[in-house]
């Protein structure tokens, strides 16, 4: 670039920025007029840099003047309405296609036309991108709006070619102006209905585009309830004939069939409601309702079918292809209602005319592959007015379908299953929970040690790829144990894995901090990696891994080649108690310190097994550890007296209750369900799962709300039910690592909310898997609170845990699986069912517990019934066993039955699968079950199954 056009392009940027600064805007279109052509690339340059400098967001200076416009804000733009208009203006004006696209707040201005400056400048751009443009904001966002006559006016300009989309997105969506005026409204809307163009070019749009027309509601008038505004016009129009009725419905059915947001599809319903439709009009559009019987959305369906009723009988109805067209819908769970009307129709049918007694018979028939008792009852009358025995085909559906037959079908198809039924397999299996104790000390849990350095690099992958503690815990060991493996290059070899580390980020602390040391040692990093706490995490347990990250760090200053005390010799986190006593000898030995933390972990992780070789050796430890260690390998149950010296008073200061944080982990953790007078003496007096452990008391807070309309002035009552689990009021303040008491307390309310996460609800676990109560109770008052809370990850990698052999149930675990049981995430609940099939199958869960708990919270109202229904189907004729188990399940339920206000919805549903299971089972009803039922209100749909369920025999 020469001198002379640098100079001028300086000075051209001078005068755009003393321009923007002056804030005059009718300045601005004649700069534009006399630089913009000569001096593009000046102008977009300076442009970009007066939007990053006007119209960002910073935090506002003190000052007298900004205090007064800005109040108590601190944060703002700082350029006046004038400047950043010009800013906007010069854009529009100069920059190209693929600049202007990021500029969303050019946008606005196209609504705007009617204001001189804006028109102006853009009639004198002419810009080339603005079909582009316009269309991809009002597609970006439901709330962008364009002034459908501005657009038009653009049109006319030549400065908007005509496309379809843009302009039937821009007619559906009212100016956001408009809003605050209603008479403004009105009189837009009015444009619109009586503009030729808009019902006869834009019209037929509406059911090509897929639009936001159905969130268009707005005050129509002062005072009055938000109205949809298109409901209005699209009524005007058919008031008045701007549009061919017969086109219109067809239209308005055959919309149904797209994959259009649901909302929108129901506004199309009610236009087509509102239409009142003739059974002349319906006819003509039968094949258009067909289509729709097809469609996924269940309401649809519906909607087709209660068309149908009226114009079903009519000479010129298609009955055959009505037929065919139906099949599919008889076997969907998700349209009982569909059905019922369809198996009425198909009655008369059949009545009227012998030849659609066959296909009716087996249209009747595939409704038995609903899980519906009801239902199967109902098809089971068409089938007997239809059905003919000799009928090979109905008699093959009838005998493929047994199994899915509920309660007593089987006996009321009668002789339509004559010499077809087949041989069905045992379908109970009396359910008992076991106690078992299992092995994890074994040779085939030993920890694996790395083979070699390529063993060590795989091992970086499975630390990135999981959740699993064990592998993080591996890897730290290696720097500390395996510095053998490691060939002279090897930090070079590892700066892939430092480079992908830091790249990524994990949700939970424990996996930040290991990584974070990892990229620290391997890029040989100054000093000590110091992770900080994390402040989104709430848990003291959760933030534990620094004290490890330290540890590691003072081990490869030092050079020892001794693991952490804490490290897992079993998978995943198990610590053999002689490999325990081993470590403490070698410390002592080579006067390595113990650390408070690494040390109460290992407590928690050593398992009672392998005892007598750990006895054995015994002896040989510290005579500071002989007590404590005693009474972990269980060979003593005695807790010193607080007189008595001890060593942790030199370790760790001369506060009197740090002698018996070691002593208090091993005791909850070995005795979780013992009380412990000992402590009664000590400093820990008081704290939370010392002397006696904790549970928290469960309860259901209902409130009730009013909200009163702000247009209509009517009231809304709603009702919130949440589950509160009080904890502690007070914390553990004290530094030393108690582990059960750490996070048991009532934390403050933040915005973050005190969820955990999926990854350090595992390392608390692996932190203390012995004893998962404090866990739970954690969980419990914090993710189970409300039924549709967020809490589903925690809960997820809670269950689990639960599904692991050596877990040990509380009464505060099985309210967290009822919870989950009842939890509104689809996945969660499907989840939950799957552990229940396992631990089901492993006799491990006691479901007279876990039934207590699900009625106390379904009667209480703290979840619709329907979630637990959803889960109790999964488990339902999985097994002989499972059957046991869930008829058990539903007994202790309906024993526990309470009226409280009102039925659950679903009720009926829990009852028929009830009966159901006791049908199919051979089983009986509790006695006690039969009592309760007796105290339900008066019901004309609970009467029917409650009298079936009275007339099972006892045996």
């Amino acid at each position: 670039m020469s001198k002379s056009k640098s100079a001028s392009g300086n000075a051209i940027a001078e005068l755009y920025t003393s321009l923007i600064e002056k804030g005059k805007p009718g300045d601005l279109l004649p700069f534009l007029r006399l630089h913009a052509h000569a001096n593009k690339a000046v102008l977009r340059q300076e442009i970009k840099k007066a939007k990053k400098y006007w119209l960002s967001y910073i935090e506002l200076p003190t000052g007298s003047v900004v205090d007064a416009f800005f109040g108590t804000s601190r944060w703002g733009q700082r350029g006046n309405e004038q400047q950043q208009e010009m800013v906007i203006l010069s854009a529009i004006a100069v920059l190209d296609k693929t600049e202007i696209m990021r500029w969303d707040e050019a946008f606005p201005y196209f609504s705007r036309l009617d204001e001189p400056i804006v028109r102006e400048v853009v009639m004198w751009a002419k810009p080339t991108w603005t079909n582009a443009f316009l269309l991809s904001q009002l597609k970006k966002n439901d709330w962008s709006t364009l002034d459908y006559f501005h657009l038009r006016l653009l049109e006319e300009r030549g400065l908007v070619e005509y496309e379809p989309e843009l302009f039937v997105l821009s007619m559906t969506k009212f100016p956001f102006r408009f809003y605050r005026e209603n008479s403004l409204l009105t009189a837009y809307m009015e444009k619109i209905v009586n503009d030729p163009l808009a019902y006869q070019r834009e019209l037929p749009l509406l059911f090509q585009y897929e639009t936001g027309i159905q969130n268009q509601n707005m005050p129509m008038a002062p005072n009055e309830p938000f109205k949809n505004g298109w409901e209005k016009i699209l009524g005007s129009w058919l008031d008045h004939g701007r549009f061919d009725r017969a086109w219109f419905i067809e239209n308005c059915i055959l919309v149904q069939t797209k994959e259009w947001n649901g909302r929108l599809r129901a506004f199309f319903r009610k236009r087509l409601g509102d239409a009142s439709p003739t059974a002349a009009e319906l006819l003509a559009a039968q094949y258009p309702l067909f289509a729709c019987l097809h469609a996924p959305l269940n309401t649809v369906v519906s909607f087709a079918v209660d068309l149908i009723r009226k114009i079903w009988n009519d000479k010129n109805f298609d009955f055959q292809s009505f037929i065919e067209f139906i099949e599919p819908v008889m076997m969907r769970a998700d349209c009982k209602g569909a059905i019922r009307h369809t198996l009425t129709i198909l009655d008369k049918a059949a009545q009227q005319s012998s030849e659609y007694r066959p296909a009716v018979s087996y249209l009747a028939a595939d409704v038995l592959v609903v899980p519906d008792l009801s239902l199967q009852e109902r098809a089971v009358k068409t089938l007997k007015k239809t059905g003919d025995p000799n009928d090979v085909v109905l008699t093959d559906k009838l005998n493929m379908y047994i199994p899915q037959l509920q309660g007593n079908i089987t006996e009321m198809l009668g002789p339509l299953l004559t010499g077809s039924i087949r041989e069905m397999p045992n379908l109970y299996e009396e359910y008992a929970a076991e106690t078992r104790s299992h092995s994890m000390i074994h040779d085939g849990s030993r920890l694996p040690e790395f083979a070699d350095w390529n063993d060590l690099l795989f091992h970086f992958g499975k630390f990135i790829q999981s959740e699993d503690v064990m592998h993080a815990e591996m890897l730290m060991d290696a720097f500390v144990t395996k510095r053998h493996l490691f060939p002279a290059d090897a930090l070079e070899q590892l700066k892939t894995y430092a480079d992908q580390l830091s790249g990524l980020y994990f949700n939970a602390p424990y996996r930040r901090m290991v990584g974070g040391l990892l990229i620290h040692l391997i890029r040989q990093e100054e000093g000590f990696y110091q992770p900080e706490r994390d402040h989104l995490e709430r848990s003291e347990i959760g933030n534990l891994a620094k004290y490890l990250v330290h540890q590691i760090q003072e081990k490869i200053v030092s050079g020892s080649k001794r693991s952490l005390l804490c490290f897992p010799t079993h998978t995943p986190h198990w610590i053999d108690p002689s490999i325990l006593i081993d470590r403490l000898i070698a410390y002592d030995h080579a006067g390595e310190a113990v650390d408070p933390v690494d040390f109460a972990i290992a407590i928690s992780r050593t398992r009672r097994e392998n005892i007598p070789e750990a006895v054995e050796k015994a002896h040989r430890l510290p005579r500071q550890y002989q007590q404590l260690m005693a009474f972990v390998l269980g060979t003593t149950g005695e807790i010193p007296a607080p007189e008595k010296p001890s060593i942790w008073k030199k370790l760790f200061g001369s506060a009197k209750n740090i002698d018996y944080v070691p002593w208090a982990v091993a005791a909850r953790t070995f005795y979780p369900n013992q009380e412990f007078q000992e402590f009664e003496n000590t400093d820990l007096k008081g704290v939370v799962n010392v002397v006696s452990p904790f549970a928290p008391e469960v309860r259901i807070d209902v409130r009730r709300h009013e909200t009163r309309h702000a247009f209509s002035k009517k009231v809304d009552k709603s009702t919130t039910r949440r589950l509160i689990a009080t904890l502690p009021k007070s914390k553990w303040t004290g530094k030393q690592p108690l582990l059960y008491s750490m996070d048991i307390y009532e934390h403050k309310d933040s915005v973050w909310g005190i969820n955990l996460s999926f990854g350090t609800v595992l390392f608390w676990h692996s932190v203390m898997p012995q004893n998962d109560q404090a866990l739970a109770s954690f969980l419990l008052r914090y993710c189970c609170e409300y039924s549709e809370g967020l809490g589903e990850d925690d809960l997820r990698a809670f269950l689990l845990i639960v599904s692991d052999s050596s877990f040990v149930f509380t009464d505060t675990i099985y309210y967290v699986i009822a919870c989950c049981y009842l939890y509104k995430d689809s996945g969660l609940r499907n989840f939950a069912a799957e552990v229940s099939l396992l631990l089901i199958c492993e006799r491990r869960i006691d479901v007279r517990q876990l039934g207590e708990k699900l009625a106390r919270l379904i009667f209480e109202g703290y979840a619709p019934l329907q979630r637990f229904l959803d889960v109790a189907a999964v488990i339902r004729d999985h097994s002989a066993l499972h059957n046991g188990a869930l008829l058990t399940l539903l007994e202790t339920i309906l024993e526990r039955f309470e009226l409280k206000e009102k039925l659950p919805a679903g009720f009926k549903k829990l009852l028929e699968m009830y009966y159901d299971l006791l049908t199919k089972t051979g089983q009986a009803p509790g006695v006690s079950t039969l009592q309760n039922l007796t105290k339900i209100p008066e019901s004309t749909s609970l009467k029917p199954i409650i009298k079936q369920l009275q007339s099972i025999p006892h045996q």
